[in-house]
């Protein structure tokens, strides 16, 4: 049993592992982008295997759920995990825009499409009630066909805040919020351009819980905080800058780029002049990960810096807004997965490989 009942005090911080899976066995997980857990089970969602597999509190798999496919119960992009507070486990596959639920033994029960006015499923969580909230972009088709954006520049879409019926038919849009800066280049193959997520862009950050969600934009060191109405209950202040990004980080950058190409065989001297010319922002964004509990509890991570082992911050704050403490979390140790005692997330050692942990939260 990892969860138990326990006041929010000061001094907060991880204990060593009570528990890693994935080490038995070497490259047993492709890419953890989603870890869950529930009593005496931990939930791993793989994006790279496309696949959901659940641990007992030894560590010993018992169960395993999901392919690559686009069948009920199979992904294409398996995008995040939870149990919205029930006995089923629920999956997003934002490739499908569905969401495909399951029992606690990983049998599939039933899989919908998240639908309404030509939305795009981004991000999607739990709302209470079997409801879900979610970030979605709306299908321009100007976007679509590349009209209306800068060549070599950065741009942002716009992305509304929906929340879904249990069936996943539309409800509500509760608002608009600014979505992942992206950078589009003329395409030298032929092709008319190239479009992808612009290197420490700003990004839309998002967390939900049953008594309403986080959302963030990145450019300012807040996060603004509603209900499940869409209404404003408070601001988040993180209380720190952004931090600037020096020619250390582009120099660091550069030569890990430079060194991909190296071990591909390919010829280094256009990935030199591109990422040397590359347009970086000043700032890294203010942070790069929320998450809720179920009572409430919103943790928010400062952005990492890059090629660095500085230890990771997050900054915790109570149900009612208020800060609660700062945790220093190990530089591999990325948190997926916040509870009242424990948190679970997954470490990529120097070589690639991931494991996953759950570790105790500590509070002196």
């Amino acid at each position: 049993m990892f969860l138990t009942a326990s006041p929010a005090t000061a001094q907060w911080r991880l204990g060593p592992p009570d528990l890693t899976v994935g080490q038995d066995s070497l490259g047993f997980f492709g890419t953890v982008n989603g870890v869950l857990v529930r009593d005496d089970r931990i939930y791993v969602a793989d994006s790279r295997l496309r696949r959901i597999v659940a641990f007992d509190t030894t560590g010993q798999l018992t169960a395993t759920a999901g392919r690559r496919g686009d069948g009920p119960g199979e992904f294409r992009f398996l995008s995040w995990i939870d149990d919205c507070g029930e006995d089923t486990i629920y999956a997003s596959d934002s490739g499908h825009d569905r969401v495909s639920l399951f029992t606690r033994n990983l049998e599939h029960i039933r899989t919908f499409r998240v639908t309404g006015a030509d939305l795009r499923l981004t991000a999607i969580q739990c709302a209470g009630a079997g409801t879900l909230v979610g970030i979605t972009r709306n299908n321009d088709p100007a976007l679509s066909l590349g009209h209306a954006i800068p060549m070599d520049a950065p741009w942002r879409a716009t992305h509304d805040i929906a929340l879904f019926e249990p069936d996943g038919s539309l409800r509500q849009v509760l608002g608009t919020v600014l979505g992942q800066e992206r950078y589009r280049e003329a395409n030298p193959s032929g092709a008319a351009y190239s479009d992808y997520a612009r290197t420490w862009g700003l990004d839309v950050v998002f967390a939900s819980s049953p008594q309403g969600f986080v959302v963030g934009t990145g450019e300012r060191s807040s996060l603004v905080r509603f209900d499940m109405d869409g209404n404003v209950l408070d601001t988040l202040a993180l209380g720190e800058d952004r931090i600037a990004i020096s020619r250390a980080h582009i120099d660091a950058h550069i030569q890990n780029r430079v060194e991909r190409t190296e071990r591909l065989g390919r010829d280094t001297r256009r990935t030199r002049s591109f990422w040397t010319e590359y347009p970086y922002p000043s700032h890294f964004p203010a942070y790069s990960k929320a998450l809720m509990t179920a009572s409430g509890l919103v943790w928010v991570e400062r952005f990492p810096e890059p090629y660095t082992e500085q230890p990771r911050h997050w900054r915790v704050f109570t149900p009612d807004g208020v800060f609660a403490d700062s945790v220093e979390v190990p530089s591999r140790f990325q948190v997926m997965w916040v509870g009242e005692t424990h948190v679970a997330g997954v470490v990529t050692d120097v070589l690639g490989v991931q494991t996953v942990e759950v570790r105790p939260i500590l509070r002196d």
